[in-house]
C-alpha cells in the first residue's frame, strides 16, 4: 500500500498526462461520445479489451419492476463444466451520467479468468433522461434477481458487488438496502474503488477534521474539486443533472436511515477499498473506512494510490501504477472470496 496523500501529481503519471491529456469534458449527455473515444483510445493497453478464450461472454437481459428490461452482459470460466461458482456484479462508473457495460469489461474478464467467478455488469439507466434514484433502482432489481437466478453461480460460495465511482455508490448504498430487505443469499463482499459516499451534508461531527480532500485535491486531471471550501453544500450534477436527493438512502451510506443505526443494520460484508491519494474524492473512502472498521466492526482492506488520481488506470493504463492497481485489485478480490477476517 502507497499511504502518500501529497497533493502533488506523481512524476511518471504526469508524463503520461502530457502524453494523452485528459479531455476535459462535462459530465453531460452530449459529451457521452467523446469519452466513448476517449477510453476507446487507450483500451488496446488494458489487461483483457478484447473476448478472452479463457472466459465465455454473452447477454442477457434483466426486467425490473417497471417492466424495463436491463441489458446485463455475464461472463464466466470457459472450463468447468457445470461446476457452480461465486457470482460477482460490477456496477459500471461515469457519474451517474455516462458510461456503460463496456467500461467493466476488462474488470470482469480477469475475475472470471482468475478468480473463477460468474459476473454481471448490468447497464442501468443513466441520469438525466432516467434521474435519480432510476439507476441505483435497476441495479437493485438486478441484484435480487440474480441472487435467485440459474447462472451456473452459487451466491453461497460468495456473493459480491462492487464497482468505480458512481458504481462504487451504487455497491454501497446496496450493501445496506440488502440487509434492510433480507437478500438471500446474503451478500459477503463490496468492492468500493474512488467511491462518492459523502456529501458534505452528511459528513458526521466526529469525522470533520478527516474530510478536506473534496476542496484541497485541486490537481487531479479527471475529477476538479467538487466544493469551494469547507462550508459549500452539493451542488453540481449531482443536483442538478442526475437530482438527486443527497438525504436520500438510495445514495449514500451515511444517509439517517443507514448511520449511525441501530445494531441490526451493522451486519455489513467485509469491504476492499482501492483509494487515490489526489482524487476529490479521496476522503470519501476514507471516512467510511473508519466508520466500517471502527464503529461497525467490519473487516476492511485498503489500498491507497498516492498522487494518483481518480480513475487513473483507465485513462493511463500504460504506466506501472496502473498495473499494481490491476494486481491489487484481484488480490483485494481474492480476499473479498476468501474466510479471512484481516487485511
Amino acid at each position: 500500500m502507497d499511504n502518500k496523500t501529497s497533493d502533488e501529481r506523481d512524476p511518471i503519471l504526469q508524463a503520461a498526462i502530457d502524453q494523452r491529456p485528459f479531455p476535459g469534458f462535462p459530465f453531460e449527455p452530449e459529451n457521452r461520445g467523446d469519452r466513448r473515444r476517449h477510453l476507446d483510445g487507450v483500451s488496446r493497453l488494458l489487461p483483457a479489451p478484447r473476448p478472452i478464450p479463457e472466459v465465455v461472454e454473452g447477454e442477457l437481459f434483466v426486467q425490473n419492476r417497471d417492466g424495463y428490461k436491463i441489458k446485463t452482459k455475464f461472463y464466466r470460466p470457459a472450463s468447468g463444466g457445470e461446476e457452480s461458482r461465486p457470482l460477482l456484479i460490477l456496477f459500471h462508473e461515469g457519474g451517474w451520467v455516462m458510461g456503460d457495460s463496456t467500461d467493466e469489461d476488462s474488470n470482469a474478464r480477469i475475475f472470471a479468468r482468475d478468480l473463477g467467478c460468474v459476473v454481471l455488469n448490468p447497464e442501468y439507466r443513466l441520469a438525466p433522461e432516467f434521474p435519480f434514484p432510476t439507476g441505483v433502482l435497476d441495479c437493485w432489481d438486478v441484484l435480487r434477481w440474480a441472487a435467485q437466478a440459474p447462472l451456473g453461480a452459487d451466491p453461497s460460495k460468495g456473493f459480491i458487488i462492487g464497482g468505480s465511482s458512481a458504481g462504487a455508490n451504487i455497491t454501497a448504498v446496496l450493501a445496506h438496502l440488502a440487509i434492510k430487505e433480507n437478500l438471500q443469499p446474503p451478500i459477503t463482499g463490496q468492492w468500493l474503488c474512488v467511491p462518492y459516499l459523502l456529501p458534505p451534508e452528511l459528513v458526521p461531527a466526529r469525522y470533520q477534521d478527516s474530510y478536506h480532500s473534496m476542496w484541497t485535491n485541486r490537481v487531479d486531471p479527471v475529477l476538479p474539486p467538487l466544493l469551494d471550501g469547507p462550508s459549500d453544500k452539493t451542488a453540481g450534477f449531482i443536483s442538478t443533472m442526475l437530482k438527486a436527493d443527497v438525504y436520500s438512502p438510495l445514495f449514500s451510506p451515511f444517509a439517517e436511515e443507514w448511520y449511525p443505526g441501530p445494531e441490526g443494520k451493522r451486519n455489513l460484508p467485509k469491504t476492499f477499498f482501492q483509494v487515490a491519494g489526489i482524487d476529490p474524492l479521496r476522503d470519501h473512502a476514507l471516512v467510511y473506512q473508519k466508520v466500517l472498521e471502527e464503529e461497525w466492526h467490519v473487516p476492511t482492506r485498503l489500498n491507497l494510490y498516492g498522487r494518483h488520481g481518480h480513475m487513473f488506470w483507465t485513462n493511463w493504463p500504460q504506466i506501472e501504477r496502473s498495473k499494481d492497481y490491476w494486481k491489487d485489485m484481484v488480490d483485494g478480490m481474492r480476499w473479498l472470496l476468501s474466510d479471512e477476517s484481516t487485511s
